[in-house]
């Protein structure tokens, strides 16, 4: 069985990687093929999960691949106003009417 492993930025081959392994930025960076100043980015603003120690930050693998896995909510976007929601009622409201005055049912309905 062969054992694969993991680049580090220095060009130098590191041990295989657990889902539990520690990584640092650059390390990290390799990892996902992202350069570090967008990794550094997101851990600062609280998108990816990370430590800084200091001056340094460190991540865990098995956080990179849920991050990398996890999609991006989108944020709401209203698809219409009150105004425009109050005339859709209204509209539903004429047309219920109309329909039943043809079938006679609703308010039309014979007693």
């Amino acid at each position: 069985m062969s054992t694969t492993t993991e680049p580090t930025t220095n060009g130098v081959a590191a041990p295989p990687l657990s889902p539990l392994d520690v990584l640092t930025l650059p390390q990290a960076a390799a990892y996902l093929q992202l350069p570090p100043d967008m990794l550094q980015a997101e851990a600062t603003n609280r998108q990816l999960r990370g430590r800084r120690l200091g001056d340094e930050w460190r991540f865990v693998r098995e956080d990179l691949v849920r991050w990398v896995r996890t999609d991006p909510v989108p944020p709401a976007i209203p698809d219409e106003t009150e105004e425009e929601y109050q005339e859709f009622l209204a509209t539903l409201a004429r047309h219920r009417d109309e329909i039943d005055r043809y079938h006679g049912c609703g308010k039309y309905a014979p007693e």
